[in-house]
């Protein structure tokens, strides 16, 4: 039965007004892809720990990384240079070591590690 009280189709009379177009994305989506592609280049709790840890202790050498999160050199090592090649943190030679600091990049996603930690904690 029929209650025009009940009844919600949309009509002319009823029907919710829209904007003219949607609204705008705060960025464009070709940079939030490449905010996701720098993102990702330390999206790994190895990576995330060796970023920190160059934050407190800069110019370690790849042993002083592995020892210092207890990880095998050849696990520090890859993701020392995954993020060496995503601009993270920068490796200089001294004789026969390489001494690895963070860079601008890598100080800015340290800080965003610790913002997100500070708001989840």
């Amino acid at each position: 039965m029929y209650r025009p009280e009940t009844d919600f189709r949309e009509t002319p009379l009823n029907a919710p007004k829209r904007p003219a177009h949607p609204p705008e994305p705060p960025l464009p989506l070709s940079e939030t892809k490449q905010l996701e592609a720098i993102i990702r280049g330390f999206a790994n709790h190895h990576r995330i720990a060796l970023l920190l840890l160059l934050a407190e202790q800069p110019n370690l050498t790849l042993d002083g990384c592995a020892k210092g999160l207890d990880l095998n050199v050849k696990t520090a090592s890859g993701h020392l240079r995954e993020l060496s090649i995503n601009g993270f943190v920068d490796k200089e030679a001294d004789g026969r070591s390489v001494h690895h600091t963070l860079t601008g990049r890598g100080e800015a996603a340290v800080a965003f590690i610790s913002a997100v930690q500070r708001n989840t904690t």
